[in-house]
């Protein structure tokens, strides 16, 4: 170990170490503590503006391309010899590419850091937009669009990321809404440069003009963006620490990768946004949210230009400048929306008790559920009787306004609900949304021709007025926290404007727990309270009714429990001031609100056992220990998605002493904590208190029942495979809710299928 001493000429590399030292047990491992200034989230305002602006810049000329070709299709079909549907092809191929990019840049910038994969794309997208600008045949053309969509792509996979690793929760509103101001401006700018260029210039100079503006910004981002992400910040760290004193200093990420190969890494990086969009209901319902809204967009977008020119007889130049109706409807939503998240999120966190949860975001989606669709029908309707143009821009800038305001929130939630891998969520969310864009412009044509603009706008308004309603209805009810435990006295002295609701009563006639299980979860936990139960015991176990858990008063338990959590993001506690705190400590009231009503819990409530020695000093306890290998192999690699996720991560961040939500951080301590958690229970209640039995799970009923006063029964020892159990139970769950969205989609879906094939036909 290095000793630290008072160099005058080095006194902020001495202070690192000692801040290191204090905050950690291991005096070599690299984290963040309380107030480190190289945590994107301790950044002073004017770094973290100066990082948003660039990113911001950047998706400006991103966003600019993707719609800059749109009014000179017919140019460019004529050049290049291509049917109307291949033109089209040209367009919506950049968008085909956003849908497939993120999810191999998202979770490389959760490899390898944001800035060095920000730079790389910069210069793919600019090497390909250049290529478009020579296409002399339709196939070079339309591959250089889809790579350099490929390139473009890092605006979506790395926007949500870079915000959420430096704007906390409370500030997610004007963030997001002032990173969307200038690439939205894009999108109408966009469509205006193309139809001059084609007509003053040629078409080739919407993509080298737009080329000569993407150098300008690679050097900007080159001067000005800083790394945001804080396992790779962490790294640097760790590696100028070694270097300078000689002393392995090490990360979590380093601990958990030094034992996989690169490959490994690579493989599990890769496909975490498929894996989420697989199993994770929260990844799926918002995907057919976004996916159908930005489809049906895009529909409307896709046939702007041609509405213009066909029926109102505008030039190419006039066509492009009704984008703008487009562009303004977006950046008013974003304006308004930025102030009312943020005062949604002090509301609904005020009436919480100082608690946040993600699906706070939910309401203010239903709020303008309705705006898109009466759009959509307003814009149809006009279109269809060809009025005067200033209603239809009206209309429109009414449907982009809506579907702004309602996914402004979307995107939020998944911020908030995927801290740890905010890439890899929106990367997910990004994949179906961009095959929509891509596809359900190819039968705008087709079902124009059919219904004409009228009828076509009402089916689509219909289709997203369901699923705007239905969604977040489903999510709110779903994945909301619907358990607060109730304040207990000492809760309501330092909170007395908290206002909670109540979880499962206690019984006011019970002492409260009579049996405190000290077996960490995967000891046989299932086995133990069906032997419980056989006894006559009311016992508690998380996965028997995962809805029934208060998941949120456990979560409120970890945080009192285990202070560090405070440090961490998504800490739920504010002081009375609304300044961040650590939780007061739990009461016996506290524990009474969430397990009072049993007699023993086990599982969950095993991380909280030291705490509950205190609070029940009669309670026998049943010591049941496993394996450390079958620990590690079992424990640290499930956490409850839904709102369980939440309690689950502080828990396991909590009690393994882990400084970030990852459970890979949980395995570099698992050993230690798990001997040393044995051993304080052991000490907090010696044998001869008579009060503890070491209860070994194939001593069968002798000892068990010897120990608590009871008859041994006349059936066998419950044998529950533990692991089995455990596997099918989460896969029933994520079964029943994979069920759900299903029920909720398919009828939509299948309108949908049926009034795409009968206008295609």
């Amino acid at each position: 170990m290095v000793d630290i001493k008072q160099n005058p000429h080095e006194p902020a590399f001495d202070t690192e170490l000692a801040n290191i030292r204090a905050a950690h047990p291991d005096p070599y491992l690299v984290a963040f503590n309380d107030l480190d200034s190289d945590n994107p989230k301790n950044w002073p305002e004017r770094r973290k503006w100066a990082v948003t602006n660039v990113l911001s810049v950047t998706g400006f000329n991103r966003i600019l391309v993707s719609t800059v070709m749109a009014p000179a299709l017919s140019v460019i079909a004529k050049d290049l010899d291509m049917t109307p549907t291949q033109s089209v092809m040209a367009l919506s191929i950049y968008l085909l590419a956003t849908a497939f990019g993120p999810l191999v840049i998202g979770p490389l910038s959760e490899v390898y850091g944001r800035k060095t994969i920000l730079h790389v794309s910069n210069i793919w997208f600019l090497v390909w937009n250049v290529a478009c600008g020579f296409a002399n045949t339709k196939e070079l053309l339309i591959g250089a669009r889809f790579l350099a969509g490929f390139g473009a792509s890092a605006v979506y996979a790395l926007g949500g990321g870079v915000l959420g690793d430096i704007w906390r929760p409370d500030q997610r509103g004007k963030s997001l809404g002032w990173y969307m101001v200038i690439p939205l401006v894009g999108a109408a700018v966009g469509p205006i440069i193309g139809g001059f260029m084609t007509y003053r210039v040629t078409w080739r100079w919407m993509f080298w003009s737009t080329s000569l503006f993407q150098v300008a910004m690679a050097a900007l981002s080159l001067t000005t963006f800083r790394e945001t992400y804080a396992p790779a910040i962490l790294k640097q760290r760790a590696q100028r620490l070694r270097k300078e004193t000689g002393e392995p200093y090490y990360t979590y990420e380093e601990r958990i990768q030094e034992e996989m190969p690169l490959t490994k890494v690579l493989v599990q990086a890769m496909t975490r946004p498929l894996r989420l969009l697989a199993f994770h209901p929260i990844i799926q319902v918002a995907a057919v949210i976004s996916a159908l809204g930005y489809g049906l967009l895009y529909i409307v977008l896709s046939s702007f230009a041609e509405l213009w020119a066909q029926h109102y007889g505008q030039s190419v130049e006039i066509s492009g400048l009704h984008y703008i109706a487009c562009a303004l409807g977006e950046l008013l939503a974003s304006q308004l929306c930025a102030p009312l998240m943020d005062y949604w999120f002090h509301r609904m966190e005020r009436r919480a008790g100082g608690q946040h949860v993600p699906e706070h975001r939910i309401p203010l989606m239903l709020m303008f559920a309705f705006v898109a669709p009466v759009g959509f029908v307003v814009y149809g309707w006009c279109a269809e009787y060809r009025v005067h143009w200033a209603w239809v821009d009206v209309a429109m800038c009414i449907t982009t306004f809506g579907m702004q305001i309602a996914g402004m929130p979307l995107q939020a939630y998944l911020m908030d609900s995927y801290p740890d891998h905010t890439s890899s969520a929106i990367a997910a969310q990004q994949f179906p949304r961009s095959l929509a864009a891509f596809l359900f412009p190819l039968f705008t044509p087709q079902m124009y021709a059919s219904l004409g603009y009228g009828w076509g706008n009402s089916a689509m308004a219909l289709v997203e007025l369901a699923l705007e309603i239905a969604a977040p209805i489903m999510l709110w009810k779903s994945f909301s926290s619907r358990h607060y435990p109730e304040p207990s006295p000492s809760a309501t002295k330092t909170m007395a404007s908290e206002q909670q609701l109540k979880t499962t009563p206690s019984n006011d006639q019970d002492d409260g727990m009579k049996i405190i299980h000290a077996g960490l979860f995967r000891t046989a936990t299932k086995s133990m309270t069906e032997a419980y139960r056989i006894l006559g015991y009311k016992a508690h176990h998380a996965l028997d009714d995962v809805w029934a858990v208060p998941w949120s008063g456990i979560e409120q338990a970890a945080e009192a429990t285990f202070p560090h959590l405070a440090q961490l993001p998504d800490y739920t506690y504010k002081s009375p001031d609304g300044s961040a705190a650590p939780r007061p400590p739990f009461t016996r009231d506290d524990w009474q609100s969430l397990w009072g009503e049993y007699d023993v819990a086990t599982d969950i409530a095993s991380a909280f056992v030291p705490e509950l020695i205190k609070a029940y000093p009669d309670a026998k306890v049943v010591v049941v220990q496993r394996q450390v290998t079958a620990l590690q192999q079992f424990v640290v690699r499930y956490v409850i998605r839904f709102r369980a996720g939440y309690a689950m991560k502080k828990i396991h961040a909590g009690f393994f002493g882990a400084d970030e939500y990852s459970l890979e951080s949980v395995e570099v301590r698992a050993r230690d904590v798990y001997e040393e958690y044995y051993r304080k229970v052991r000490e907090a209640v010696p044998l001869e208190s008579g009060r503890r039995l070491d209860y070994n799970i194939g001593d069968g009923w002798e000892p068990l029942c010897e120990f608590l006063g009871k008859d041994v029964p006349d059936v066998p020892f419950p044998r529950v495979n533990d692991r089995a159990d455990h596997s099918a139970r989460v896969k029933e769950n994520h079964r029943k809710m994979t069920i759900d969205a299903l029920k909720l989609i398919s009828p939509i879906v299948a309108v949908l299928v049926g009034v795409t094939f009968y206008y295609w036909r």
